[in-house]
């Protein structure tokens, strides 16, 4: 069954990665589409599963899913505060040869979080960074 192209369904809406996907729908057998999807990848600079799975975002959503990129990106998912004190602790954590991973500092965040609304105070926070820097000299 061969699927109508991109650009008859959508007329005016011409990018990169529309005539690329475009391509590999219309390939004839699995070996083309292969092919097709490799050269997709190497053109667009993502791997062939992210290819594979604009592919299937296409066939199920549509066209205008290649249009929608994402909002947040170059921002923080946390505020800018909560970010800089992760990377505060774990710099402490690294301190003069120790090692922290990722795994203590998401205990230490849930303890935080445990207790909210003492944090909400901002001496508290403030109280928090002090501790840190008394840890670091000693």
């Amino acid at each position: 069954m061969s699927k109508k192209p991109m650009n008859q369904a959508f007329p005016g809406f011409e990018s990169e990665e529309e005539e690329l996907i475009d391509a590999i729908r219309q390939a004839p057998d699995k070996i083309a589409c292969r092919d097709a999807i490799t050269d997709a990848a190497k053109a667009l600079g993502e791997s062939t599963i992210t290819i594979k799975r604009m592919i299937e975002k296409v066939e199920q959503v549509g066209v205008a899913t290649l249009a929608v990129g994402r909002k947040d990106k170059g921002q923080y998912r946390i505020s800018k505060e909560w970010h800089d004190f992760i990377v505060s602790l774990h710099q402490w954590g690294n301190r003069e040869g120790s090692r922290i991973n990722h795994n203590p500092i998401s205990g230490y965040l849930k303890a935080l979080a445990s207790q909210r609304e003492k944090l909400r105070d901002k001496n508290m926070m403030r109280n928090l960074r002090d501790i840190l820097r008394l840890d670091k000299t000693s």
